[in-house]
């Protein structure tokens, strides 16, 4: 039986004191940032709900240093013993008093009730990279919880979310938007300021272009983390059509109407509508 013992570990008497130390736990967070943020980076700062080392007990959870645990007298273990069969058995758990510690706090420390972690708003530097991509992850190392007893502490992971631009959809490198124009610009061309990512550009638009026509505008979009090339804005045409017009304007749509075969219905003037131009005149 002896032999038994000693193979596994029972007949030793030694009492120990231990401090399990253990790594923190890995913490995440979620970093809202607009488009133009994400094509310049740079620092941003973010908040992250942390477990910090408890001031008052150093991480220890206990006041007054520690004593032997009384259920298992410092082993850490507890050894149960039974007969079956003619057989005697010894079975060994880890102790649940101290869970396995050998040491059972003097005092519990009152601020973090003996856990050793306090809960903590933590706000942290965040370096974003040029042209960060929506959904992407950083990992700050040594941000997340800190470590047990003195365990090292562990990392922040921080998701980037982008905001939806008002003007620009983002498609990897590429940007892409509307241009609403008029009928006019769209038949005899012409050359007009858009915006971009970082400024304006001038744009030509080319005589007789369609509705739906896309345009390109070289390296006016993202720079690709991975190559450091430069996207493009393709810019959707739109044509804007007016919703009132002068009377001056309407002669001179019919007049292209009738030059170019089309006679639209309602393109004259009802006789109610003649007889309030005659009074505005008057």
């Amino acid at each position: 039986m002896r032999m038994v013992d000693e193979f596994f570990g029972f007949g030793s008497t030694t009492t120990r004191y231990r401090t399990r130390t253990e790594r923190g736990e890995d913490v995440e967070a979620v970093l809202e940032i607009t488009l133009e943020e994400a094509f310049q980076g740079g620092e941003k700062e973010v908040e992250a709900e942390v477990l910090v080392t408890c001031p008052e007990c150093k991480g220890f959870g206990a006041l007054g240093g520690f004593k032997r645990c009384p259920d298992c007298q410092g082993s850490g273990r507890i050894t149960y013993s039974r007969q079956a069969g003619g057989v005697f058995m010894r079975t060994m758990t880890t102790c649940p008093t101290c869970q396995g510690m050998g040491q059972v706090a003097a005092q519990i420390c009152d601020t973090c009730q003996g856990i050793g972690r306090i809960e903590r708003t933590r706000k942290v530097k965040v370096e974003l990279p040029a042209g960060i991509e929506d959904g992407m992850t950083l990992r700050i190392t040594g941000q997340g919880n800190s470590g047990k007893a003195g365990g090292l502490p562990g990392d922040l992971y921080v998701t980037v979310q982008i905001k939806p631009h008002p003007t620009f959809r983002r498609d990897g490198v590429n940007l892409h938007m509307d241009l609403s124009l008029t009928f006019p610009q769209l038949v005899l061309g012409d050359v007009v300021e858009v915006p971009t990512i970082d400024g304006k550009a001038e744009l030509t638009i080319p005589p007789g272009t369609q509705p739906g026509t896309v345009l390109k505008i070289p390296r006016k979009g993202f720079v690709s983390m991975r190559s450091g090339r430069r996207g493009d804005l393709f810019v959707h045409v739109q044509v804007t059509v007016p919703t009132e017009l002068t009377e001056e304007q309407r002669k001179l749509l019919r007049q292209l109407a009738k030059t170019m075969g089309v006679e639209p219905k309602g393109s004259e003037p009802s006789w109610w509508e003649r007889i309030k131009e005659r009074f505005k005149k008057q």
